[in-house]
């Protein structure tokens, strides 16, 4: 059975956006670092607000731009995995999601707590055995994005006007903690992509 080349563009398009992602989520966790700096250390000693006018804004945009390319590479890896498991269909293994429930399952409350894992790990065995699953650390990956998740969670809490000023320091702390899981999750997506995506073209192949 022939399959399918759409999997390939989706993932070139998928790498791209991660790869961005990377970037500036690692330069996003920088200006998180030196805000603390700035609050703890530099501020106290030297009350100056221009240092205040050059971060603030750097913050915002940073963190706008991050967002919106996350939506965009939340959109282009959910289009690869609605390929990947359509190809894993057309070659008769069972992953347990057809390719409109392995995409859905993601935002549905409770279950996009572990079928997302599930079905990400039957495509993985069934390419590499368990073997792979160990070395591409699919529960590290897992729970970075879970932890990710509800670090962002917290900042949201912590974004009341009621507790920004009182709260800088923490609200920094947390921060990092989430850009932390937020670029492990990112570079371990990275890895997943290209292994699974590299083992499909090699069965590919043998068609």
């Amino acid at each position: 059975m022939e399959a399918s080349p759409s999997s390939k563009n989706r993932a070139k398009r998928a790498v791209l956006s991660l790869r961005i992602l990377a970037a500036l989520g690692m330069f996003k966790l920088i200006v998180n670092v030196w805000g603390v700096i700035l609050w703890d250390v530099v501020l106290p000693s030297r009350p100056d607000s221009r240092y205040v006018d050059i971060y603030v804004p750097t913050v915002w945009f940073v963190a706008g731009a991050f967002y919106v390319l996350l939506s965009l590479t939340a959109v282009a890896c959910l289009m690869w995995v609605h390929a990947v498991v359509r190809q894993m269909n057309v070659w008769g293994a069972n992953v347990g999601a057809t390719p409109t429930w392995a995409v859905v399952c993601w935002f549905v409350p409770f279950v996009n707590l572990i079928k997302p894992l599930m079905i990400v790990r039957r495509i993985v065995e069934e390419l590499g055995g368990r073997g792979l699953v160990a070395a591409l650390k699919l529960r590290v990956w897992w729970g970075a994005l879970l932890l990710s998740r509800i670090l962002y969670g917290v900042l949201q809490s912590l974004m009341r006007p009621v507790l920004v000023s009182l709260l800088v320091t923490t609200k920094l702390l947390v921060e990092i903690g989430f850009w932390t899981c937020a670029l492990i999750a990112v570079f371990l997506t990275l890895r997943i992509l290209r292994e699974v995506q590299m083992r499909l073209e090699s069965r590919r192949n043998c068609f």
